[in-house]
């Protein structure tokens, strides 16, 4: 899997569709000044791979931009299969859905159900991803819940 695009709607401060594209083989650097928004991105792309479109915990509260709204976030990842576009929303009409090629594929349960499998089924985690989170920067440097 790799991933060519990210937007976020309604994501702390991206209260507009904000996107970040173009996104290469290999070796990608996002750089910018501190609180410009680059652990939101990764917050955001987490809560997409990792939390059901249904979840209210903390994590995905988290997302909410201080006036409220519905966060949204949308990845576009490319595979052996081809090139899909993976939606979620969590609060306000949870949603979760993956498109090819502008065809909806899946949507809801079937939707983490494919997000699940393309990120290594029950393997105990994403095949072949390193997900690094700000502040951790050794495997054994979080919490047991990490």
């Amino acid at each position: 899997m790799k991933i060519r695009a990210i937007t976020l709607n309604n994501v702390r401060r991206f209260t507009e569709p904000t996107r970040v594209a173009a996104i290469g083989d290999g070796l990608n650097v996002l750089c910018a000044p501190n609180e410009h928004g680059k652990s939101t991105l990764f917050d955001a792309m987490q809560a997409l791979f990792f939390k059901p479109h249904g979840s209210r915990d903390k994590d995905i509260a988290a997302l909410r931009p201080h006036a409220g709204g519905a966060p949204e976030v949308t990845v576009e990842i490319e595979t052996e299969a081809g090139l899909f576009s993976v939606a979620k929303r969590w609060f306000q009409k949870p949603a979760a859905t993956v498109h090819r090629g502008g065809t909806l594929i899946a949507q809801s349960d079937a939707a983490e159900a494919w997000i699940m499998d393309v990120l290594g089924g029950d393997a105990g985690g994403p095949s072949g991803l390193i997900w690094v989170r700000q502040g951790m920067t050794r495997l054994t440097g979080g919490s047991k819940k990490e």
